[in-house]
């Protein structure tokens, strides 16, 4: 039999129902990871190992020629079709027998002020085929059907389809998608336009001499009504990138510049009824069965103006979220699921996203009805919501009514302060208050932990006792018990998810304190506690200096590494904790001498990392005689050495607090050529690096020699783990890639896996293809130093 093009096969396949992508995603893995169109890889290479097409269904290489004859005959059984096949392209085919190539799909309401030019960028179309124009007015109060209406008499290749009530912009979309019957689909709303009367030709033109592409667009104008000097172009110009992949991360395609070549003969997807915004979903639907093209030439406009449906994100992107919100988190719900995990990462990455700034909007203004309406309006999305701002749900999974995820949040969103105080007088009213003007979408309970002062500190707290009987608690005492003992009483005694402490002679300076590091943990799961930066009040010169060491943090979160070689931390107050996190306190953390916030918080990021907020909200109160402000330099310099010592006796050997280092002999196991492409990058043979955070790293790269993925096998002691290799290596692929040493590599090709240090260990790294396993490296470690001096 003659050999077929891939391209043919493309073609023949591209809107049957003999190819299910997501079912050959799914089916595949390597296809996701290789950032091949499902369709394009099929005819590739899917078709050469005789891979299944959809469920139960096998198509083979042999059965796509019959099928492109038959769906050939199908369109060009007329005599004039068969003269002009050996001459034209199909849609000059279709021309000759007057059958519309195109549809243009024109949804709009209430767009009487530009509806005119719209409808005038269709009638200039100059094309060698027919095309149809389908306008649907959502029933618009200002008269836009009217115009339609005169348009539709005037040109018989416009169609309208008229509502008697307004369905809303996607039910629209979908009923016009229903109706069409054509090769190709363009869009184009009720208030953009095209300035180009060769765009459509020159877009069926690609498309009709590039069959393996999808879809292809062009660069547009965006006119801004308010300010029609501001004129942009989008895709900027320096955007090239057009694959399906960055089409995921994020939307280049403007509306009124696509066309597809359509897939759907029955309408759009169900799940498109429910999701936002709609034309990216269409673009990446298209995009994942083939190519995007790109032709550069400016041939329309997108007028942004008050009344537009995304006009507002440009002024403050929340809003857009606000409003359509639900929407996007249940598109990116439903792309996970339509790409068969392909850009999971990606579609999560932005549902969370998109969720906290949700999420913090409403904490901090304190509608937590309004986020109960939100997340309900969400589903079937409510749970994922939920589980993305750490809200635990019950054992049974039910989300409930708006007032049940009302009474859930609120039952999760509490928080109770700790005040340490003794001898604190003088500064006591300034911490309470500061405390009590907290605001935010949370309730707080407020324990005092005065430890038997003698200076009239029970007055004022009787004070707020009788002022605040709901919220402010005392833990009473009737000797002195020191401070880690009343900070130990006051956390017994504390009720709610999430702890905050603030000493006695400290206080707040930004209302919205809590608030913001309660949205932190709720959206950072892996944190075990959160700080924010402070203002160190010097009380011998009244001045306020911002925390310089906390001024210099980078990113949002410290590790227990970052923590262990400086006290970032700095003091109680700037902290709030999970109350999980000061359960799992050692018990003799509060009988150490001299232990204090830097010894507990590094015991919390032995749980999790510890998140940080640049925001000044709290000051310390540096006094002159202070047990650490009241030593001299050489002192604290002392004192620092002397804990650093008693920290290596707390946490053993690696962990920042010793000099441990370690030198790698690495020996190889067996040859692996053929087999598996791999390089190990870290450690180096006979190099010296210094352990931190009590681990060793392995870094690399691999695949198998076809470039499909590859699994790690990692042993060590008794230990026996496996890995995928989850990093994005791009430098990896281009260099194979240019060298044609490959020619399909998952960009997802590298690795990064720690390994607990052990003294005296030695790690076997290995591969495990078609499930043997084949050890590659035995990398053995020799301690040079130990503990500190």
């Amino acid at each position: 039999m003659t050999a077929i093009a891939w391209t043919d096969i493309f073609v023949s396949l591209y809107r049957s129902d003999q190819f299910d992508p997501d079912f050959y995603v799914r089916r595949y893995p390597d296809v996701a990871l290789s950032g091949v169109p499902p369709l394009e890889h099929y005819c590739k290479y899917g078709v050469h190992f005789g891979r299944e097409t959809r469920a139960a269904r096998l198509v083979s290489h042999e059965e796509a020629a019959p099928q492109l004859r038959t769906a050939t005959s199908i369109t060009e059984s007329a005599d004039c079709c068969e003269t002009a096949r050996a001459t034209g392209s199909r849609s000059e085919i279709a021309a000759l027998v007057d059958v519309p190539v195109l549809t243009v799909i024109c949804t709009t309401y209430n767009h009487a002020n530009f509806i005119r030019q719209t409808l005038e960028g269709f009638v200039a179309q100059r094309t060698n085929f027919p095309f149809v124009v389908l306008v649907s007015d959502d029933c618009s109060p200002d008269g836009t059907g009217e115009i339609v209406e005169e348009y539709v008499r005037k040109y018989p290749f416009i169609k309208s389809v008229r509502r008697e009530k307004n369905v809303g912009s996607i039910p629209n979309l979908m009923d016009l998608a229903r109706r069409v019957h054509t090769k190709y689909v363009a869009l184009c709303e009720g208030d953009d336009y095209w300035t180009d009367p060769e765009k459509l030709q020159l877009q069926v033109d690609f498309l009709d001499s590039n069959p393996e592409y999808a879809l292809c667009f062009h660069p547009v104008s965006i006119l801004n009504e308010d300010d029609p000097s501001l004129v942009e172009v989008f895709p900027p110009k320096d955007h090239q990138d057009f694959t399906l992949a960055t089409l995921a991360r994020s939307n280049f395609i403007q509306t009124n510049s696509v066309m597809y070549r359509w897939r759907y003969e029955n309408g759009l997807p169900a799940e498109f009824a429910e999701i936002h915004p709609g034309d990216w979903f269409i673009h990446l639907v298209h995009a994942e069965m083939g190519r995007i093209g790109y032709i550069n030439r400016n041939m329309g406009v997108y007028r942004k103006h008050g009344g537009g449906m995304w006009s507002d994100a440009t002024k403050n992107p929340l809003l857009l979220h606000l409003k359509y919100g639900a929407g996007e988190i249940r598109m990116f719900e439903a792309m996970k699921s339509h790409f068969g995990g392909q850009y999971d990462h990606l579609m999560s990455a932005m549902q969370r996203h998109v969720v906290g700034e949700v999420f913090r909007h409403f904490v901090l203004s304190g509608d937590i009805l309004g986020l109960a309406a939100f997340i309900r309006a969400a589903q079937p999305c409510e749970r994922l919501f939920l589980e993305i701002c750490g809200i635990p749900i019950g054992e049974d999974g039910a989300v409930g009514s708006v007032e049940a995820l009302e009474r859930l949040l609120r039952n999760h969103l509490r928080i109770s302060v700790v005040v340490t105080a003794y001898k604190h007088r003088d500064y006591l009213r300034l911490c309470l208050d500061s405390i009590l003007a907290q605001v935010g979408g949370f309730e707080m309970e407020l324990i005092i932990g005065d430890d038997c002062s003698r200076d009239g500190s029970q007055e004022i707290i009787d004070e707020y006792l009788q002022r605040h009987p709901g919220i402010v608690k005392q833990i009473r005492s009737s000797s002195n018990v020191g401070m880690l003992q009343n900070m130990k009483r006051c956390f017994a005694a504390a009720s709610a998810p999430f702890i905050a402490i603030c000493e006695g002679d400290d206080h707040w300076i930004s209302s919205q304190k809590l608030a913001k590091q309660l949205v932190f943990l709720c959206l950072n799961r892996d944190c075990s506690m959160v700080f924010n930066w402070i203002l160190l009040y010097e009380e011998w010169s009244t001045r306020l200096i911002p925390h310089t060491l906390q001024g210099l943090i980078m990113g949002d979160r410290l590790s227990f590494s970052a923590l262990a070689a400086e006290s970032l931390t700095a003091n109680f107050s700037a902290c709030v904790y999970r109350a999980s996190t000061i359960r799992a306190i050692p018990k003799s953390y509060y009988t150490y001498k001299g232990a204090a916030d830097w010894l507990f918080n590094l015991h919390a990021a032995t749980i999790g990392d510890i998140g940080f907020i640049p925001d000044l909200m709290s000051v310390y109160r540096v006094h002159r005689n202070g047990q650490w402000s009241g030593l001299s330099t050489q002192q604290q310099q002392k004192r620092i050495k002397d804990i650093r010592r008693e920290f290596y006796e707390i946490f053993g050997t690696g962990l920042g607090f010793d000099d441990l280092s370690v030198t790698y002999s690495i020996q190889e196991e067996a040859d692996i050529t053929g087999q598996v492409l791999a390089w190990l990058e870290t450690p180096v043979a006979g190099q010296t690096e210094k352990i931190n955070e009590g681990s060793i790293t392995l870094r690399g790269w691999a695949i198998t020699a076809i470039g499909a993925p590859v699994e790690i096998m990692v042993k060590h002691g008794e230990v026996l783990e496996e890995h995928a290799t989850t990093v994005l290596r791009d430098d990896v692929v281009d260099t194979l890639n240019s060298s044609q040493a490959i020619s399909i590599v998952s960009p997802r090709c590298g690795f990064s896996i720690s390994v607990p240090y052990e003294r005296s260990m030695s790690v076997n790294l290995g591969f495990r293809i078609h499930g043997r396993p084949l050890w590659w490296r035995t990398i053995t470690l020799q301690e040079c130093q130990s503990a500190p001096n």
